[in-house]
């Protein structure tokens, strides 16, 4: 998680928002503990218990456990000089519904529009199907005598993941690959063009999309970012 976690960040903080909003953040961790030059910064989970903690934790980040809650929250504590907007997504696409996820876009999109945001950059991570991702949740579930795979109600390969985002009204796909090669050990050794074959080796796939025409800043290269 750490190092997931750290590869979010360093592209948060390369595109440097404004505000910074987590869907599905859970005891808050990722909005407490990293991208802490970030003043502003909102998190949502439909967990009532786990929002509980992440506030008494973190009072300075405004904590929601309703989707309603959340954009009540950005229209009273949104800054007004607000320019640019990152919605983060780890590992949460697998467990809601598609079309959850699109309509909770499509109202972030409009609010921040009405708003005039200029730039909205959202980022997300997912496991990837054609992995040995479903082999791990098979070994999870035979051993911990879990249903692990049934908390999984959306999983995705790679062209799934893309098509996700190009529904969602993206402009662009400005990255999309693997940050946690199954050949970790190879790939950190392997030369670039390998380790660009090797990307969907890995269990877990990162996508950067923008919802705005504006310039931005490049991200970062595929061999800095992915093991």
């Amino acid at each position: 998680h750490h190092k997931k976690f750290l590869t979010v960040e360093q592209r948060v903080l390369n595109f440097q928002p404004d505000v910074l909003i987590e869907i599905g953040c859970g005891p808050g961790v990722f909005l407490r503990d990293f991208c802490t030059s970030i003043s502003h910064k909102f998190g949502f989970d439909i967990s009532e218990s786990q929002i509980a903690y992440a506030s008494n934790l973190s009072p300075q980040v405004s904590f929601s456990h309703t989707f309603q809650t959340l954009i009540t929250d950005l229209e009273d504590k949104l800054p007004t000089n607000c320019k640019s907007v990152c919605i983060v997504l780890i590992e949460v696409i697998e467990h809601i519904d598609e079309q959850a996820l699109i309509s909770m876009t499509t109202t972030l999109k409009a609010l921040l529009a009405k708003r005039k945001v200029n730039e909205i950059r959202l980022i997300a991570t997912t496991p990837n199907k054609r992995s040995l991702w479903p082999v791990l949740e098979l070994l999870i579930d035979f051993f911990l005598r879990t249903n692990y795979r049934e908390q999984h109600q959306n999983l995705m390969n790679v062209r799934e993941f893309c098509l996700l985002f190009k529904n969602l009204g993206g402009t662009r796909e400005i990255v999309l690959g693997t940050f946690m090669s199954v050949l970790d050990w190879l790939a950190k050794q392997a030369p670039l063009t390998l380790r660009t074959n090797l990307k969907f080796l890995g269990m877990l796939m990162l996508i950067e999309t923008q919802f705005s025409d504006q310039p931005f800043q490049k991200p970062l290269p595929y061999d800095k970012n992915y093991s």
